[in-house]
């Protein structure tokens, strides 16, 4: 019992104490992800087709003069018709493709302070699934706040599920998905189709598994130690 106090006190103190940790942490200037809208929407065709607008701080601290992107190649997947212009102007990328992640560098004059991002592309889509790799620029940002807006617009007629990466945090009945994150994911997966979604599905029955086998550890663990320190 004695051992359960002092993990517990443990565990507040760390969360008092975290705050300011964090703030008295030294903050180096640094290039930041300020803002970034994202659609992704799927055409006749089976192709998704991307949008992304982001919006970089401190870019004239960028020393190489080269804004830097990656690409996740997930299940084999690449990205096609690319076209990226930074505040206006179109550029052609450095591709370095590796087996599991594409690295592109991208020219560009850093004498501003914050660039306008523009890309877009479009990926082949596997059936009923929203299977797309995310350009991500390698500079995070201050993940204070959701600053990143993801849309997603699936084919009329159809319903997105919950078993889906990122987790949609209030599921909207219909074909359309606003989520909005603190960065933006390497690759998103959203399962779809023509019904709508039961109660019970793979994603809730595998949460709802996982809740209960951690409840009956602590519990399991609670008893040992409260039985212990009778002895």
């Amino acid at each position: 019992m004695k051992k359960f106090v002092f993990l517990l006190s443990i565990i507040f103190t760390c969360c008092f104490m975290l705050p300011d940790y964090v703030k008295a942490a030294p903050k180096t200037p640094q290039p930041v992800l300020q803002k970034a809208v994202i659609d992704v929407v799927e055409d006749v065709n089976k192709v998704a087709k991307v949008k992304e607008h982001i919006v970089v701080t401190n870019t004239d601290l960028i020393k190489n003069r080269k804004f830097e992107f990656t690409l996740s190649r997930i299940n084999d997947l690449d990205v096609e018709n690319l076209v990226i212009k930074i505040n206006g102007e179109t550029l052609k990328p450095d591709i370095n493709k590796g087996k599991a992640l594409v690295k592109l560098s991208v020219p560009f004059k850093n004498d501003v302070k914050e660039a306008n991002i523009e890309a877009e592309y479009t990926v082949a889509l596997k059936k009923d699934c929203f299977e797309v790799p995310m350009l991500v620029p390698i500079y995070a940002s201050m993940g204070a706040e959701s600053i990143v807006t993801l849309n997603i617009t699936v084919p009329e007629g159809m319903y997105i599920y919950s078993n889906s990466f990122p987790v949609v945090p209030h599921m909207e009945e219909g074909n359309h998905e606003t989520i909005p994150m603190a960065n933006i994911p390497s690759h998103i997966k959203f399962e779809f189709g023509a019904e709508k979604e039961g109660f019970f599905n793979e994603f809730s029955v595998i949460s709802y598994v996982v809740f209960f086998a951690l409840v009956a550890v602590i519990a399991k663990w609670i008893y040992t130690e409260i039985n212990s320190g009778k002895n």
